[in-house]
């Protein structure tokens, strides 16, 4: 009989390695829980559907953004999931259309503002209202009678 009790040991000790596992476990499942379908339904499309194929345009009709991709895959992800570049070029030319014309109003009202300083003839942005309508009367009452000191 060997007795090992105080010289090297044959079980080794370590950490638990319990969490590691169960978070694999469930990372496999539910990867699997997701690409197990998604994958029965691409083969599918390929299969059944199968790749666009290239034929002669009907006269009057105008193809949609998303004919022009081959597989069916592509297909769907184009129609629902992505923008279409047209509308995204004209969403772009219409917002630099609004800001050019932002720009030539406050070209204009810049001109006119300093129109307006230059001549001094119409009370609109440069006109500072001073004096309230019955001083100005009674002002001019005092200068017809001559009673007006400075």
């Amino acid at each position: 009989i060997v007795r090992n009790s105080s010289h090297h040991r044959i079980m080794t000790i370590e950490p638990t390695r319990w969490q590691w596992h169960k978070v694999k476990e469930w990372m496999y499942f539910y990867f699997y829980l997701g690409a197990i379908p998604v994958g029965i339904v691409i083969f599918c499309a390929n299969v059944f559907i199968g790749p666009a194929t290239l034929t002669a345009i009907p006269e009057g009709y105008i193809p949609k953004q998303w004919e022009y991709h081959r597989t069916p895959v592509t297909r769907f992800f184009s129609r629902y999931l992505s923008q279409n570049r047209q509308q995204d070029y004209e969403k772009i030319l219409h917002y630099r259309m609004q800001q050019t014309e932002i720009r030539q109003i406050r070209k204009l009202e810049k001109e006119i503002k300093d129109m307006i300083r230059s001549k001094q003839d119409y009370p609109a942005f440069s006109y500072s209202k001073s004096l309230r309508a019955t001083e100005i009367k009674k002002l001019r009452e005092h200068i017809d009678k001559n009673t007006f000191q400075v």
